[in-house]
């Protein structure tokens, strides 16, 4: 019988490789819960990476996700530009802000609060 654990991870910042070595040491069970406090985006390299290792963990495990400021930040400049991008560049960019607005709202079922 595993032990219930609660887990509260918080300023992943996009370092998909601490989080990956944190994960491994936790040795998660079936039982835990995962509650991430947030800025799970911006600062490192794999912000993509990170949302969609975080999108497997709330498949296999109970997970709270909680909306940080840079998340919160991210969001709004992508909305922003929704209208404005339309080539070049400018539509990469676009395309890859549908997949990380996708990400962010459906992914998720944020917590403005604990």
């Amino acid at each position: 019988m595993s032990i219930k654990r609660d887990i509260v991870i918080g300023d992943v910042h996009g370092n998909l490789l601490e989080l990956n070595k944190l994960l491994d040491k936790l040795q998660l069970t079936s039982a835990d819960k995962l509650i991430f406090l947030g800025d799970y985006i911006d600062g490192h390299p794999f912000s993509f990476e990170v949302i969609e290792l975080l999108i497997e963990l709330k498949a296999k495990y109970e997970t709270v996700f909680i909306r940080g400021n840079h998340d919160c930040w991210m969001e709004n400049v992508l909305n922003s530009y929704r209208d404005k991008l339309i080539s070049g560049s400018e539509k990469y960019i676009f395309n890859t802000k549908e997949k990380t607005t996708r990400w962010i709202s459906d992914g998720f079922s944020f917590k403005r609060e604990i």
